[in-house]
């Protein structure tokens, strides 16, 4: 890491003065900039910034593993239909450089009818022994916010991995996210996993790795935050609950988000190219309008109806499409209906020195 933060430096040194206009001046981003010139493995100037800690406390985390006392975490997945990825995603964690025997598995399935619910018996069979625990259940598919909350119940580990189980986890993954946790300020909430072969489009600070927003597709969460805010929010089904989560509840609630790019995870998110997901178009856009109802200022709000007519009168992305998104309009109005109070707008104060912003 040592090597991209001074390769970082190179490249801002060599820009030309006006492309370099947005950071120049400013005292906090020059002070980054002599510390990385000055420092041949570190990032700052005092050895305090993230990937200088992470490190520090990757010796630490050894420390722990000779004495067979790191840190539970609770894994818990929501899962439907998922009889093809179960057995990759478990043998990925059971293959970890961390150990199996530190991991409480939860797996929440919501009415598999392809035979993931004996895949993971058998699984659980074969190789519960060698996790803390191995616990399946299965109940009525009513979202990712009410399976996480079924899945709640089964631990009380001081991290939870969320994941997909459509992913696996090469072997030092919860080992480098576990040393980050560990090596961060009290107040960071949540460290986002890498996922490849496409890292998920996003703006982080490559200096503190801070980010406006954790995509829960994997990522760790410290409890004590989780449950502060309350979980997820179960008028989501799926898609959009871990923005409404991450950047809305946690962050107004004075919580911080790390982005952990030396911790990776190999995600299928889709199966072709321009591939277009029924579930998270609707999803996404029921989310969008959600929020806006939920944080929005008075003029967000008018834009529903707006955005809402739009989304009917366009060409359908899809066949069905337009029958949907009149679904995903009805549950909104059920929502305003009963009365969702609005919670006080939060505009984003993330900033990125490395974009001028």
């Amino acid at each position: 890491m040592g090597r991209i933060a001074r390769m970082i430096c190179r490249v801002y040194s060599a820009l030309p003065p006006a492309h370099r206009a947005g950071a120049q001046g400013n005292p906090v981003w020059d002070a980054r900039l002599a510390g990385i010139a000055r420092q041949s493995t570190c990032p700052c100037s005092h050895g305090a910034s993230p990937l200088c800690r992470w490190r520090n406390s990757r010796s630490r985390l050894a420390g722990l593993a000779a004495a067979g006392s790191e840190p539970l975490i609770d894994v818990r997945a929501v899962i439907c239909n998922s009889a093809r990825w179960v057995e990759e995603f478990v043998g990925s964690l059971i293959a970890q450089r961390y150990p199996a025997g530190r991991v409480n598995l939860v797996m929440v399935d919501h009415g598999s009818t392809d035979g993931t619910l004996d895949e993971l018996e058998a699984l659980r069979r074969a190789h519960g022994a060698a996790f803390a625990g191995f616990v399946v259940k299965s109940r009525e598919n009513r979202g990712l916010g009410a399976g996480q909350g079924a899945a709640a119940a089964e631990g009380n580990a001081p991290f939870i991995l969320v994941s997909n189980v459509d992913l696996t986890f090469e072997t030092d993954a919860l080992e480098r996210v576990v040393a980050m946790a560990l090596a961060d300020a009290p107040d960071i909430a949540a460290w986002e996993l890498r996922q490849k072969p496409y890292e998920h489009p996003k703006f982080y600070d490559p200096v503190t790795l801070e980010t406006a927003w954790n995509s829960y597709a994997c990522v760790l969460l410290r409890r004590t935050a989780f449950e502060a805010v309350g979980g997820y929010d179960e008028a989501h089904f799926v898609h959009g609950a871990d923005v409404e989560l991450s950047y809305y509840r946690l962050r107004c609630s004075g919580w911080r988000l790390h982005y952990c790019p030396p911790a990776v995870v190999w995600h299928c998110a889709y199966q072709a190219a321009e591939q277009i997901e029924p579930l998270r178009y609707t999803d996404c856009f029921f989310a969008n309008l959600y929020i806006r109802l939920v944080y929005g200022e008075p003029r967000d709000m008018a834009a529903i109806p707006i955005m809402a007519l739009g989304a009917v009168l366009r060409r359908q992305a899809y066949r069905g499409a337009r029958r949907e998104i009149l679904l995903a309009s009805a549950r909104l109005a059920c929502a305003a209906r009963r009365g969702v109070a609005p919670a006080p707008f939060v505009r984003c104060q993330f900033w990125l020195p490395c974009l001028g912003l």
